[in-house]
């Protein structure tokens, strides 16, 4: 083998021993952000990669807070506002960020003897560029965008607490289910309402067929009753069932009758005082 190819072959072997070292060693440095929690407490938190640490300022030892932020993207990585509406600064930690929602992990904070500890709440809260907050009014609302619908989860602290208030879920262009829950966070029950309807009416429809049977459960067996074309019924319920939607609808007639029905047999009415006029099928 001549000089010439040994000089080579050790100038190839440095360089890739140098591009190895590099690749292994290179690392974004921690990001560090740090805030008020109350007048005398700050905390500082430490970002490094999906890691996100914190510590009170002053100390030296770090504790783990999450380890699924999302590291990068256009919007904050960190939020700090006053979700308890306790007096206390809470930590929204980025998880994930997206052409139509940025999603943020709530922990509540809460400092006892100048110690600080977090809890994390069970839901994100989301939006296009975050959760929309109002701490004056203790009002907070997360979007979630799925497909052309938008489900609407609204949070409140004004029972000293931070809790969900409600939930509107969209079926379709005309109608969604909007659920209200307790402090406990149970559910309170839920009606279906016209989309972005605030006012407490109900919603009603007319059957599109000649004769349409009322099922029991969705899928499940016809009962013995049917309405027919025309018939003005209340939308009192609705569920997605192996990709199909179905109604439980109140007919008041000579009797009252209820039960579940496909949603395409039913059209949709708007208005103060909806009639029932198109012909039969």
């Amino acid at each position: 083998m001549s000089f010439l190819n040994l000089k080579v072959r050790a100038a190839l072997a440095l360089s890739m021993t140098t591009v190895a070292v590099n690749a292994t060693t290179y690392q974004e440095a921690p990001k560090l952000i740090s805030d008020e929690l109350t007048p005398k407490v700050t905390v500082e938190l430490r970002i490094s990669g999906e890691t996100v640490s914190y510590r009170k300022a002053g100390q030296r030892r770090w504790e783990l807070l999450m380890d699924w932020h999302f590291p990068g993207g256009r919007t904050a990585p960190v939020i700090f506002a006053h979700l308890k509406g306790d007096g206390t600064k809470d930590v929204l930690v980025k998880t994930s960020e997206g052409r139509s929602d940025t999603c943020y992990a709530p922990f509540m904070a809460y400092v006892s003897n100048g110690d600080i500890k977090f809890s994390h709440y069970r839901s994100d809260l989301c939006g296009p560029k975050g959760p929309t907050i109002d701490e004056a009014r203790g009002a907070f609302e997360s979007i979630v965008h799925n497909g052309p619908f938008v489900e609407v989860t609204r949070y409140t602290n004004r029972d000293g607490v931070f809790r969900r208030v409600s939930t509107a879920i969209p079926f379709d262009y005309d109608i969604e289910i909007f659920t209200t829950y307790a402090p406990s966070g149970a559910s309170m029950g839920s009606r279906v309402r016209l989309r972005g309807d605030e006012s407490k009416q109900d919603v009603m429809g007319c059957v599109k067929p000649d004769r349409l049977p009322l099922y029991t459960t969705p899928r499940g067996r016809p009962a013995l009753a049917y309405i027919v074309s025309n018939d003005r019924v209340t939308l009192v319920d609705a569920k997605e069932v192996d990709g199909e939607i179905w109604l439980r609808v109140v007919f008041n007639g000579r009797q009252t009758v209820q039960g579940w029905v496909l949603r395409d047999e039913i059209e949709v009415l708007h208005g103060q005082k909806p009639l029932c006029t198109r012909a039969p099928l």
